[in-house]
């Protein structure tokens, strides 16, 4: 059942609920702020980006203006800017969740989102391949899949067990449609711990560290 605006705003805290992003308008900023702040920290450093170098640093690391790489290597003063403004995550997710079979749950309290995941149906085929830049998956997995394209919770609220109660959200929403859920994540990260715990497996490594799962 899609959510009203007024259910979303009187969710109690630590209940994963399901909305629509093209009604739930509140919430979609409250999920952009909060993309921000799970991904400006590690593993992944996504709080500011030099232009120049495409050095990226993260939000942990202090309030950064000037790109240290480019002023100690160059001699270049260069402004950083952020990595993911917020106009870039709207476009982003709406773009994503106008695909077929979208789905987008979150976690709040006190009306704030403090942890989302959301995704969507895919098919195993070449371009799945290219898109997720993993060579020959198709050859790996066949059929069709509920895509849990992202899924974080902000930095406080980790450790908690909200990652792991948006996955289960995921998986009840995938076996409603008699799919199996598949998935990009980091290798040795929280996710990669999260599935492997509920069942799921390793497909593929990938590059720069990443791993393909189903589950």
């Amino acid at each position: 059942m899609k959510a009203t605006r007024e259910m979303v705003k009187n969710a109690p805290s630590g209940e994963v609920l399901e909305i629509n992003p093209f009604v739930n308008l509140d919430s979609v900023m409250g999920i952009a702020l909060a993309y921000q702040k799970a991904f400006s920290g590690k593993p992944w450093n996504e709080g500011y980006l030099c232009p120049v170098c495409k050095t990226s640093y993260s939000r942990d690391g202090g309030n950064w203006s000037m790109c240290p790489e480019c002023l100690y290597s160059n001699r270049l003063r260069v402004r950083l800017v952020e990595y993911w403004p917020i106009d870039k995550i709207l476009t982003d997710f709406y773009q994503e969740m106008s695909k077929p079979g979208a789905v987008c749950v979150i976690m709040q309290v006190r009306h704030n989102v403090f942890a989302f995941a959301w995704g969507y149906e895919v098919k195993s085929n070449k371009s799945l391949d290219k898109y997720l830049e993993a060579p020959d998956l198709h050859k790996l997995v066949k059929g069709n899949f509920l895509y849990l394209d992202e899924c974080a919770v902000v930095p406080k609220q980790q450790n908690k067990g909200c990652g792991k109660k948006l996955v289960k959200a995921f998986l009840q929403k995938a076996k409603k449609s008699e799919k199996s859920v598949l998935l990009r994540t980091m290798k040795g990260e929280a996710m990669h711990r999260i599935i492997t715990g509920l069942g799921g497996e390793i497909v593929q490594d990938i590059s720069r560290g990443r791993i393909i799962m189903t589950i």
